[in-house]
């Protein structure tokens, strides 16, 4: 009789599926967060509040990837999971909830409040007016107002997205990685 645990072996659409469930719940969270930067009317090119988002949208991102990786590596691999595979499975995950967060926030910006990002541009020209030269403040809400387009900004996202998400997950699976020590795949190799 064959036992059923050793019979596990990779399937894409099985981690696709893992991944799937992990990176919408993140997104979840992540929505959540900006919806309470939204409500608290908080300024988003304040440092303090950039900071703070960047670590909650790390530490979820990176949490997530290796919650989902280790769900996998356990429940469908028999807990061996190689390099590619876990950056596949970590970077699917991260992908998934930059991606879904991203199109809310577009959707929200473009159809509930349009007037969000200009109204917080006018918060950060005001604050910054008398710290940098005019000239160089102009130019920096030049680009601001045309990289905080709603298309501008999905478009961003998607490719920022796809690069943050894979940085992450080539650092994350250098941890989440397991060799498989079992017996028989000791002698695998010789047959």
């Amino acid at each position: 009789m064959i036992d059923e645990q050793s019979t596990k072996q990779f399937s894409l659409l099985t981690m696709l599926n893992n991944s799937h469930r992990y990176g919408l719940v993140m997104a979840g969270i992540l929505i959540l967060f900006s919806i309470i930067l939204y409500l608290t009317d908080s300024n988003i090119f304040n440092i303090g509040i950039s900071i703070l988002s960047f670590v909650i949208n790390i530490s979820v991102l990176i949490a997530g990837m290796v919650m989902a990786s280790n769900k996998y590596r356990d429940s469908y691999l028999n807990g061996s999971f190689n390099y590619g595979k876990c950056l596949l499975s970590a970077w699917t995950t991260g992908f998934v909830a930059i991606i879904v967060s991203g199109i809310f926030m577009f959707l929200f910006y473009t159809f509930f409040d349009p007037e969000f990002m200009p109204r917080q541009l006018q918060e950060f020209r005001t604050m910054m007016e008398d710290k940098i030269p005019e000239e160089q403040l102009e130019e920096i809400m030049i680009k601001s107002e045309k990289s905080l387009q709603p298309m501008n900004q999905l478009i961003g996202t998607l490719i920022a997205s796809f690069i943050q998400s894979g940085i992450i997950a080539l650092i994350v699976s250098i941890f989440i990685k397991k060799k498989d020590q079992s017996f028989d795949s000791q002698f695998k190799d010789i047959a």
